[in-house]
């Protein structure tokens, strides 16, 4: 089974259920305000972690594979993670994906 083949099965495996989207139609909704949001997620991330993790710098370290310096970044609200960390914390926090959009 060649490389590409076996990728085609893998992403059909993970999300059978997608339907096909014709070209140009975007199913996803656009916030009603990007620009506040990515404003804003620092500091809900930041909260987020302050209340999950009780600002605890080492298990937030552990938690992400992250270093000390982003750590401390993401608790003071410097900068917010990139997708990955941010999927991974709504998979394992309850509600942190409502939070973080706002709607909590």
């Amino acid at each position: 089974m060649g490389v590409a083949l076996r990728a085609s099965l893998a992403v059909t495996q993970v999300a059978p259920s997608v339907p096909a989207k014709s070209r140009g139609e975007c199913r996803a909704e656009r916030p009603a305000d990007l620009h506040r949001y990515r404003v804003m997620f620092p500091e809900r991330w930041a909260a987020l972690l302050h209340a999950h993790f009780n600002s605890d710098l080492r298990l937030i370290q552990y938690s992400f594979d992250v270093s000390e310096r982003q750590a401390r970044d993401w608790l003071a609200g410097k900068n917010s993670p990139s997708g990955p960390f941010a999927v991974i914390a709504c998979a394992r926090i309850p509600g942190a994906m409502a939070y973080l959009m706002g709607a909590a």
